[in-house]
């Protein structure tokens, strides 16, 4: 059963939507400027050379404060920074600089308001090779962010796995161990010219993702001539794993020096989860499997212009 389903025309009317079906393959991980595909057969290893991946971000969520009566947990709240705060950050930048990670940057500065699950802290390494790679730290919240130039899920996976650890160690006071309301992956997609031309959002979801879009007459016979509407696209999936998933897509999205149809899938979790790095890396796993089936599935119809390498393995 799919809920959540929010597809606007002009940002105002819906539509309906038909779903593709989703292609099975096994194994598929960020590269550097490519993806890696293991295909069922097992005979060889796909890489795409210029893949759309621009974000690829972990986060974690605890509660900072009790929400407001009515509030939906991990709504963004002003509050000041506690002792026991300034101390996990603190306790984070030692931890991550005995390991290289020597480059911290307050974003927000100190006695200021901050607000509850947003970054506060940011720490990065002053290598040029670990660059594109950073933690981000606030209230309530943990996040491994992998940049381009990335190289793999593999290469990215001990990255948030070591921040985590950070984490466990650094949290003090009530906070020391305290579930995670939201363990969750999110996937940033920019599809520029290069890779669907001048295709028009709706032609991109029906065209190359396999979506099927029906307009209902009242509003067909109102579009000007030579026009066409523009839809945009919120999904949410339950997975058999328990899981849900949540894709977007809008179109004219920019991000640096691309421009195109962003399309943002994250998986997250569906409850509690236990302050244990084997539950958290689990949740992680589980969620990467679900996304790289996903994407590999629905944009078969790019793979060509998304530069395939096949070698034997």
């Amino acid at each position: 059963m799919i809920t959540g389903l929010v597809v606007l025309e002009q940002g105002t009317s819906r539509l309906s939507l038909g779903f593709p079906q989703v292609s099975r393959f096994q194994g598929l991980a960020v590269g550097s400027e490519c993806y890696d595909l293991e295909r069922e057969d097992g005979a060889t290893i796909l890489q795409f050379d210029k893949p759309p991946l621009i974000e690829l971000v972990a986060e974690l969520r605890w509660i900072a404060q009790p929400p407001p009566l009515n509030a939906p947990l991990g709504l963004p709240q002003p509050m000041m920074a506690t002792s026991e705060i300034e101390t996990f950050l603190s306790n984070f930048a030692q931890k991550s600089a005995e390991s290289g990670w020597a480059a911290s940057e307050r974003l927000v500065p100190q006695g200021y308001p901050m607000l509850s699950y947003q970054p506060v802290y940011r720490v990065r390494s002053f290598k040029p090779e670990e660059s594109h790679m950073l933690y981000q730290l606030g209230a309530g919240l943990y996040s491994a962010h992998a940049l381009p130039p990335y190289k793999n899920w593999e290469a990215f996976r001990p990255f948030a796995e070591r921040g985590l650890g950070y984490l466990l160690d650094s949290r003090v006071g009530d906070d020391r161990n305290k579930d995670f309301f939201g363990v969750s992956l999110k996937y940033l997609d920019v599809f520029t010219k290069e890779l669907v031309g001048d295709l028009s959002v709706g032609r991109f979801l029906t065209e190359i993702l396999g979506f099927s879009l029906t307009i209902p007459p009242v509003l067909e016979e109102q579009i000007a001539e030579g026009r066409e509407s523009e839809p945009t696209l919120a999904i949410q999936i339950p997975l058999k794993s328990g899981l849900d998933m949540r894709i977007s897509l809008i179109g004219g999205a920019v991000a640096g020096d691309r421009k195109g149809i962003l399309m943002d899938t994250s998986v997250q979790s569906n409850g509690n989860v236990h302050a244990d790095k084997n539950a958290v890396m689990a949740v992680w796993e589980e969620a990467h499997a679900a996304i790289r089936r996903t994407f590999v599935g629905l944009t078969t119809r790019i793979h060509s212009a998304m530069i395939p390498i096949e070698d034997s393995k």
